[in-house]
């Protein structure tokens, strides 16, 4: 199973269909907030799940801010992070995945791609941002997205990529 993990596109989807073009067929889409109402036109570019969260440029949206997703043997939880702290570290974001029983965390807000493995051994929690496509700002300033590879066993790989 193959999990297209992505955030921060602030209503420029370029880079979202460049992203589809290069991961064929995704089985679920997930986005990571700021979507800025462009939510409709990416669900019906994908012919599976789409699931997205609001972030804090999002602020009238309806949609829940926080999602559980149970897939292939793992529990996904997904948040924007804005309401997390994130930006002073992911251990909010942790505590609440644990809580939902979550082996996997999702989240967006600081346009900066990371996976975050030091939950693991103590909580079983793995946390990925897949960063922005649209506005990156890590030092290279390259598009990124993540993806979760669900293979036959149900182990699950995080992974992040990049467009050039």
């Amino acid at each position: 199973m193959k999990i297209l993990v992505v955030s921060d596109t602030h209503g420029d989807n370029r880079h979202y269909y460049d992203v589809l073009e290069l991961e064929k067929d995704p089985d679920m889409v997930i986005h990571c907030g700021d979507i800025l109402g462009s939510q409709d036109e990416l669900r019906r570019a994908v012919e599976c799940p789409f699931y997205w969260v609001p972030g804090n440029m999002d602020m009238f949206a309806a949609e829940s801010r926080v999602k559980v997703i149970p897939v292939a043997g793992h529990t996904i939880y997904v948040a924007h992070g804005h309401e997390h702290g994130v930006r002073m570290g992911t251990e909010v974001l942790a505590s609440a995945a644990l809580s939902e029983d979550a082996d996997i965390a999702l989240f967006g807000h600081t346009h900066i791609p990371e996976i975050d493995n030091s939950y693991e051994s103590e909580y079983g929690v793995r946390i990925m941002n897949p960063g922005s496509l649209s506005q990156p700002r890590q030092a290279d300033r390259r598009p990124s997205y993540g993806l979760i590879l669900i293979d036959e066993d149900g182990a699950a790989e995080l992974k992040l990529k990049y467009l050039t």
